[in-house]
């Protein structure tokens, strides 16, 4: 595992970091809900959204989203691509997901995400999809799948311990869960988080998820 800064992202940043944590606490229950249904674990699940979740409450007062979602429900992704909710999931990033659950038989448990029976006209396909997204209990189950959806994709793949491989997982998530092995390593290296690499105040996203996952140890 690449090695990590002296100075930590909860030193940096301590009052988000405080917040992402209380956020993930409350999320904890309804999170292991959904998770159990798919036979995965929430104390594996946070940590791959730690960050994001530290991020959002770093720049939640700058978001404005509204004309936004208006752009990408008329003309879709290519106009206009953004986060939303504590994840900082993209309307391009679900898209990605539906294609990979719809194509992927192993992936048939979550067919339901790319369903919109009824809906056949692409706005209204696109305002269907942004309203899931605002949704926290959709935010769980796009969560619970994209990490199924590494685990197909990185399943031949062999790591040390079980917190490498989590870190691993977190840093595809932020990377496009699409990516190969090859350029999520060389995300790992990458001090880009939150900020831009030219920030003295950046972290590689996996450092920001080791810390979560060593104060929960």
């Amino acid at each position: 595992m690449p090695q990590v800064k002296a100075q930590s992202f909860q030193q940096t940043y301590p009052e988000s970091f405080r917040q992402a944590v209380d956020y993930c606490e409350t999320i904890n229950t309804p999170l292991q809900k959904v998770a159990s249904k798919y036979a995965l674990k929430s104390e594996e699940l946070i940590p791959i959204v730690f960050p994001e979740c530290a991020r959002y409450r770093l720049f939640q007062d700058q978001i404005e989203t509204t004309a936004l979602q208006v752009l990408y429900i008329n003309f879709g992704e290519a106009y206009a691509d953004f986060s939303i909710g504590h994840f900082q999931m993209k309307p391009s990033f679900i898209e990605q997901l539906e294609e990979f659950v719809s194509s992927h038989e192993e992936m048939q448990g979550f067919g339901f995400i790319a369903n919109y029976e009824g809906f056949e006209d692409p706005q209204e396909v696109r305002r269907k999809r942004l309203r899931r997204m605002v949704e926290e209990q959709w935010q769980l189950e796009y969560l619970c799948c994209v990490f199924k959806a590494l685990e197909l994709i990185h399943q031949e793949e062999s790591f040390d311990t079980e917190n490498d491989r989590l870190l691993f997982f977190a840093t595809a998530y932020n990377c496009g869960f699409l990516s190969n092995q090859q350029r999520v390593k060389s995300w790992m290296q990458r001090s880009y988080f939150p900020e831009g690499e030219e920030n003295e105040r950046s972290f590689s996203y996996h450092q920001v998820s080791h810390e979560y996952l060593k104060l929960k140890k």
